[in-house]
């Protein structure tokens, strides 16, 4: 997989200020391999705990983030899991109740309620929900989107974007 998008001007600004507000430390809630934070090692140095439910690299924590959501962390670098609460069943996938039709609604209300900033790789179809308090939720943090290449999309049956989310504008 390339990670070019993380040597773009965008996400390099945005990620040194949030490294700022971050104590210089960076969180990823469903690491799997780690290959995210690897990747970012390679082009900047800082502090990073990761954790995933099943675990496939010896630098990752165990543990199920959907039920246990880590605390204290003020920016996460991640690539949540992309099931419909449907398909979670399926694959007896231990999913906690959610009001959200997809499992990465749900990792994203808890990273967001978490976390000021965040870069996380979702469907592009996020964008056609028609829940408008969670449309107007995901708006006033998004910074910015950036689309990813077609590996990217192939490895994950959809069209893909990172978006970048920083704290919430207030429009009042």
């Amino acid at each position: 997989m390339k990670f070019d998008f993380f040597k773009t001007k965008i996400f390099t600004d945005w990620f040194n200020e949030a490294l700022k507000h971050s104590d210089n430390t960076v969180m990823d809630p469903f690491a799997g391999t780690n290959s995210l934070i690897k990747e970012l090692l390679k082009l900047q140095d800082f502090k990073h705990t990761s954790y995933d439910i099943h675990p496939r690299s010896s630098e990752v924590l165990q543990r199920d983030t959907l039920k246990n959501f880590p605390k204290n962390f003020n920016l996460i670098v991640t690539n949540p899991p992309f099931l419909t609460a449907e398909e979670a069943k399926k694959q007896n996938f231990p999913a906690p109740g959610t009001r959200h039709d997809d499992l990465y609604k749900q990792c994203l209300d808890l990273i967001l309620n978490s976390a000021e900033y965040a870069a996380v790789m979702v469907p592009i179809s996020i964008f056609e929900s028609t829940d408008f308090a969670w449309m107007n939720f995901l708006t006033r943090r998004i910074k910015y989107v950036i689309p990813l290449d077609q590996e990217w999309s192939k490895n994950q049956g959809t069209d893909v974007v990172l978006i970048l989310f920083a704290p919430a504008i207030n429009n009042d």
